[in-house]
């Protein structure tokens, strides 16, 4: 049984990876993200980064690392690959700064991911994750205040950007 994570280097979802593995020694996990494990990844995975298939690929060709993974081993899966400010490390790089491209992995990419899944045999669950907050925050601004934090029941503002 493993799991699959979409994104999986970038900073949320390698802890996911972490936290997946130091959970249950006989777990694996196949990265899919366009980002190399570099020697700071090597030293964050540590002892479990034997336990990572990493396949350095863009979340848009599917058919390309679909073929790299057994897909009748999995049975969960956690897609987070997108174009951010975050991910990107500026909002003035060059694919943040193309509006097409980010609608292409943003959108696309989960539609494609969702389509591949669909054939999976043995999935148990997806689960799709997303850092953008729509708003300002609850009750007008955002701080660290648990009575600011944005909750399911929130509700939505009109003409609110996801990015400022």
């Amino acid at each position: 049984m493993s799991l699959l994570i979409t994104g999986g280097m970038g900073f949320v979802l390698s802890h996911v990876v972490k936290l997946w593995l130091e959970d249950d020694p006989s777990a694996r996990v196949i990265v899919v993200d366009n980002a190399r494990i570099d020697w700071e990844a090597k030293q964050f995975f540590g002892d479990v980064e034997g336990r990572i298939q990493h396949i350095v690929a863009d979340v848009l060709n599917v058919e390309a690392w679909a073929t790299e993974v057994d897909q009748n081993s999995i049975t969960q899966v956690i897609h987070g690959a997108a174009v951010s400010p975050i991910s990107t490390n500026s909002a003035s790089s060059p694919d943040w700064q193309d509006p097409s491209r980010t609608v292409r992995v943003n959108v696309m990419g989960t539609v494609r991911v969702l389509n591949w899944v669909r054939q999976l045999p043995n999935l148990q669950r997806f689960l799709y994750v997303s850092s953008g907050v729509y708003g300002y925050g609850y009750k007008g601004s955002a701080t660290d205040s648990p009575e600011s934090a944005i909750g399911e029941d929130a509700p939505l503002e009109p003409g609110a950007a996801l990015y400022d």
